[in-house]
């Protein structure tokens, strides 16, 4: 019944790993939408009302090109972050394939 046992403690670790994976998916979606909001409200702020490209372009002063800039690069880190993660799960997934 041993061969049982361990099979079955693999998949139930699986089963956290797709659980984890996403639940960073999630984390990863929900601070993508969170930044965009942000984005959304600042340019609402600065008086632009709910941003058109075309218009977007043309009303941006320096400053909130600067501020676009430094909040794209934020994202992008947790982006990367996210995708370590993923990176990581995957390989402990394989680990436990070839356990």
């Amino acid at each position: 019944g041993t061969d049982k046992k361990s099979s079955d403690l693999v998949a139930s670790l699986q089963n956290d790993l797709e659980t984890e994976k996403k639940i960073a998916e999630a984390k990863d979606l929900a601070l993508a939408r969170a930044m965009e909001d942000v984005l959304e409200l600042k340019n609402q702020l600065k008086g632009g009302g709910p941003i058109s490209q075309e218009r977007s372009g043309e009303m941006n002063t320096e400053e909130s090109q600067d501020e676009r800039e430094r909040l794209a690069a934020e994202l992008e880190v947790e982006r990367q972050r996210g995708k370590q993660l993923a990176i990581e799960v995957e390989s402990k997934n394989s680990e436990l394939l070839e356990a």
